[in-house]
């Protein structure tokens, strides 16, 4: 699979009943083994976009950060790690592929701590991150 996996959590989707997580969407499943469960919450509060991030977004790549709350609400395929040496960190880096309400694709990139969502970047995916996310992400 060379530098590209597929991360924990799978894509698994179930509601919460409980009040505390009423607005929340499980999008994993634990393994068993201490895999993470990732939630994404239906308000996107937990969704953390620094000032130069957001610049960079609307000056470079033309991305909006409701396009972006759209994708993690719309993902359908499974998170994939990002292992390059280059661009490794703990915790890893993930992204995925979705369409935003108008259905134009972005790639979002980001790092998980707990149940924030630190943006790395979002952008329209080339061609060979389009392959690799067919054949891995499963969409």
């Amino acid at each position: 699979m060379g530098a590209w996996q597929v991360g924990q959590p799978e894509v698994a989707q179930a509601v919460f009943a409980d009040e505390e997580r009423a607005s929340c969407r499980a999008i994993g499943e634990t393994n068993g083994t201490g895999g993470r469960v990732v939630y994404t919450m239906n308000s996107m509060k937990n969704l953390k976009i620094s000032a130069a991030i957001e610049a960079k977004l609307k000056t470079k790549h033309n991305v909006t950060i409701p396009e972006i709350r759209q994708c993690f609400l719309n993902r359908t395929g499974k998170l994939l790690v990002d292992n390059r040496a280059l661009t490794k960190t703990n915790p890893p880096t993930l992204w995925f592929l979705a369409l935003t309400n108008k259905n134009r694709c972005l790639k979002i990139v980001y790092i998980q701590k707990g149940f924030e969502f630190h943006l790395k970047t979002a952008f329209e995916p080339n061609t060979d991150e389009l392959a690799i996310y067919h054949r891995y992400g499963g969409a």
